[in-house]
């Protein structure tokens, strides 16, 4: 089964071949809205293999949030990320819309392992990496690493999500100010 991730991960690589530099992120962060492929589940039931095989479409967002209304299907969300430099590149994930009942974050290896955290208001709190009110994951790049990052979400409230990727060394910063 791993081998198969593996293979639809170096597949829809190659198709989509805008990824991000975590070398090259701006201090303010990144919008991630117009850099996903988004794939529709309507039934909720797609596992990670499926998905990755499935009919990937590009974001038409023009800003940090994808947004599809009060919806009962889930949607995926990816792209790749990579590491130019020659030291490890960290950053944060940022989804800053609390309302979302399900949240799963993958980062996927070319060799099909996964790191999955799960995330969303239904899961518990202690689940989370970074405390706060919004979603936020920190990922670090070996140098030379590319990475698939990919996003389940599915709610009852509205499907909004909000993203962007943030220099670790930046994110505290941003995160403290938004509290205040």
């Amino acid at each position: 089964r791993r081998w198969l991730l593996g293979v639809l991960w170096l597949l829809s690589t190659a198709a989509w071949a805008d990824d991000v530099d975590l070398q090259a992120l701006p201090a303010d962060g990144l919008v991630l809205g117009p850099r996903w492929e988004l794939l529709h589940d309507a039934d909720r039931n797609l596992d990670l293999a499926t998905a990755l095989g499935g009919d990937w479409q590009p974001s038409t967002a023009s800003g940090e949030a994808v947004s599809f209304g009060y919806s009962r299907e889930a949607v995926w969300l990816r792209l790749t990320l990579r590491n130019s430099g020659s030291q490890p590149a960290q950053a944060v994930l940022d989804i800053s819309y609390p309302l979302l009942q399900y949240l799963d974050v993958l980062l996927l290896a070319p060799d099909g392992t996964a790191t999955r955290q799960e995330l969303g208001y239904q899961r518990p709190f202690a689940h989370r990496l970074w405390p706060g009110g919004n979603f936020s994951v920190p990922i670090t790049l070996a140098p030379g690493e590319s990475r698939r990052l990919v996003l389940r979400v599915a709610s009852a409230n509205s499907l909004i999500v909000p993203a962007r990727l943030w220099r670790a060394d930046v994110f505290p910063r941003f995160d403290q100010r938004r509290l205040a």
